[in-house]
């Protein structure tokens, strides 16, 4: 075969080949075009991305956590875009039916799925409720929530507040608002450190007044006002356990009123002790 031959057949080759480039070209375009529309339903349309209630998992990190609760807060999610989800509204959605919860970390499960990791306010105090003749626990947050197992470990709590009291509506129920609550599980933890030998049995919080009084051991109930200097207060009854230790211990003093940071009232005559708490603070004390 001539090389003028071979050449002519080459040339034929690469002419057919250039004539069908622009038909392969399109062919491509055709291929590129319809992945998109596939990728754009399988993504938008379809089910694949969506969060599918089979594929949330709840977990917790404690025992005062509901998991039961926060399926029901998640209600709403289903079939939500994976890429859509926000995690703040999560959170918040939780929070809402369980105000406890101190942190909610939510991370995506691809394609369809979601994991929450929840973590409750460390409880603080027990309280009983005699209208459903049954003990709460109240988180470090201001919380109830029922308790399952007694913790004596816990010190009682009562709030002076009958309007709290007026709905029957008790479990993951607010009781005290978060700041003054942090504040007196501050006062708790202070007395128990500094005055462990002095130990605290009930904590009675008066919303109104502002004012928690704490009942010792020995009889005597100590007055604190909660949105004043709770550090001051302290210095003023270590002074006073450390000048006179028997007005703490012999359970002979009825009260102690740290409120007024210049003048230490002492009240020791039954009589007129109790009366004044009762023209006070009302009837709460009349079985003191």
């Amino acid at each position: 075969m001539s090389s003028r031959l071979r050449l002519s057949r080459f040339s034929t080759l690469f002419s057919r080949i250039d004539r069908g480039i622009p038909s392969l070209g399109l062919a491509l375009a055709w291929v590129g075009l319809v992945l998109l529309f596939a990728s754009a339903y399988l993504v938008f349309f379809s089910s694949y991305f969506r969060i599918a209630a089979s594929q949330v998992i709840v977990e917790r990190v404690d025992t005062f956590s509901d998991i039961n609760i926060a399926y029901k807060s998640l209600e709403d999610l289903y079939g939500t875009l994976i890429f859509m989800l926000d995690t703040d509204d999560i959170a918040m959605r939780i929070r809402d039916l369980q105000p406890n919860i101190e942190s909610a970390e939510v991370s995506r499960l691809y394609p369809d799925g979601a994991k929450i990791v929840l973590a409750s306010s460390e409880p603080a105090f027990r309280t009983y409720v005699p209208q459903e003749d049954r003990t709460y626990v109240i988180t470090e947050n201001g919380v109830l929530i029922a308790e399952t197992e007694p913790n004596i470990a816990l010190s009682s709590f009562e709030i002076i507040d009958p309007e709290f009291f007026e709905t029957g509506f008790f479990d993951h129920r607010r009781m005290v608002d978060a700041e003054t609550m942090r504040t007196i599980v501050l006062l708790s933890a202070a007395l128990s450190e500094r005055f462990s030998d002095f130990p605290a049995g009930l904590y009675r919080y008066f919303p109104d007044e502002r004012e928690v009084h704490v009942f010792l051991e020995s009889g005597t109930v100590l007055i604190f006002e909660i949105h004043s200097s709770i550090e001051r207060q302290l210095s003023v009854l270590r002074f006073l356990r450390d000048a006179r230790r028997s007005v703490l211990a012999d359970g002979t003093t009825i009260y102690v009123d740290l409120r007024n940071l210049n003048k230490l009232f002492l009240c020791r005559e039954k009589p007129v002790c109790q009366g004044n708490l009762v023209r006070i603070y009302g009837e709460v004390y009349a079985d003191l």
